[in-house]
């Protein structure tokens, strides 16, 4: 039995099914569910993730959580390196696995690569976002972070994309060739279409599921709110609640009737958002394949998004595509004024997902990749060949 280990920092609320999940990102939803899938297929799963006050160990529907460290924890400047670097070190330790899976592009790609490499086991790293792969990084901050993402992409066994743009953004700004398996999707207990109507309900109900981030520019979704009373809008996310982007737009749009803000939701109640909504809104600038995508399009909810990943969304009839507030709306629009044109993008939505996303073809997916990976002889290496940049260490 092959054992697995996924360094999923956050994803400990994901994986102890918590009422009030302090996090909602793609990345974790990916990684728990790749779990689940490989856990059918008979491997031994563990997770590494933060310390929240859980026993060190402590399993969750057979999977084992060590706790790397607590964010709290540690000197300014210092705690970079302990206990953050030696608690992951000593977690990856604990886990024991033959591999470690590390998805989305940060500080912690280049030092489980590294642990790896000291201990003689294999790293698969996997592309959470575009901008993963763009050779400016633009989403990691520091020069720290980018040089260790560089070094753990540089040193990976295998690196799994979502999308043919993403394998062709790694091969020419990093030299690097990577294995496409698409995201996937739990049909979460949703129900085969039966008798529908569309709108679901009066009025139409228009939904926006993710991290309240610049990002992701949920100012759009309060724009279009604003200029359209008629429809009603489920916001489900939260944010840094320090910070005043988030504070301002979850204060603006607490104060429009037709908005209503529900927060960060576990998953049981999440499929029941899914299931009361007409279309799902995504305004991100930049992102892979949105796991959001796949939980709308397995219960045959159309999007209008600001991305289309590899073209999915407009060649299969997903969906609408726009780039501006203004487009959002006419979309919107379209769909209310044919509604024949959402019974066929609501069809497609579901065959697509049954056909390329699904828990068991991307599990099935993942063995055959590691398949390739070399588990003997593995050259073990004392230690970085050159220093680590230690700018904003903290």
């Amino acid at each position: 039995m092959k054992r697995i280990c996924f360094i999923s920092l956050k994803s400990y609320d994901l994986l102890s099914e918590s009422s009030q999940p302090r996090f909602i990102g793609g990345a974790e939803r990916q990684q728990v569910l790749i779990a689940r899938a490989l856990q059918e297929l008979g491997y031994q799963v563990s997770f590494v993730t933060l310390d929240f006050g859980q026993p060190d160990g402590v399993e969750h529907k057979g999977i084992r959580v060590f706790k790397a460290y607590n964010v709290d924890q540690g000197l300014p400047f210092l705690r970079s390196l302990s206990p953050r670097w030696s608690g992951l070190c000593a977690a990856l330790r604990r886990a024991d696995a033959d591999i470690y899976h590390q998805m989305c592009a940060d500080s912690e790609t280049g030092q489980v690569a590294l642990w790896c490499r000291q201990n003689g086991r294999q790293f698969v790293f996997a592309v959470a976002s575009d901008a993963d792969c763009e050779k400016e990084l633009p989403l990691l901050g520091t020069r720290r972070q980018r040089w260790l993402y560089r070094y753990g992409l540089s040193r990976a066994d295998q690196v799994v994309t979502q999308t043919a743009t993403q394998n062709d953004a790694l091969k020419k700004n990093f030299s690097t060739d990577s294995t496409l398996i698409p995201s996937c999707t739990s049909d979460g207990g949703s129900r085969p279409p039966g008798r529908r109507r569309f709108p679901k309900a009066d009025p139409i109900t228009l939904l926006w599921v993710s991290r309240i981030v610049a990002l992701k520019r949920l100012e759009w979704v309060i724009d279009l709110a604003e200029k359209c009373p008629a429809y009603r809008f489920l916001i489900v996310g939260g944010g840094d609640e320090s910070d005043p982007y988030v504070t301002n737009l979850v204060r603006r749009a607490r104060g429009i009737s037709n908005v209503q803000m529900l927060g960060r939701v576990p998953d049981s109640q999440l499929w029941d958002v899914y299931e009361r909504a007409d279309l799902l809104l995504d305004t991100a600038a930049v992102a892979g394949v949105p796991t959001t995508f796949l939980e709308a399009w397995i219960r045959g909810v159309p999007v209008v998004s600001t991305i289309n990943p590899d073209g999915i969304v407009s060649s299969n009839n997903l969906g609408k595509v726009v780039a501006n507030v203004a487009e959002m709306a006419e979309a919107i629009a379209a769909f209310v004024g044919k509604p024949e044109s959402w019974f066929a993008c609501s069809d497609s939505a579901r065959a697509y997902c049954e056909k390329h996303h699904t828990l068991q073809a991307i599990g099935t997916a993942y063995h055959r990749l590691f398949g390739l990976l070399n588990f003997d002889g593995r050259e073990k290496v004392p230690s970085l060949p050159v220093k680590v940049p230690c700018d904003r260490l903290t």
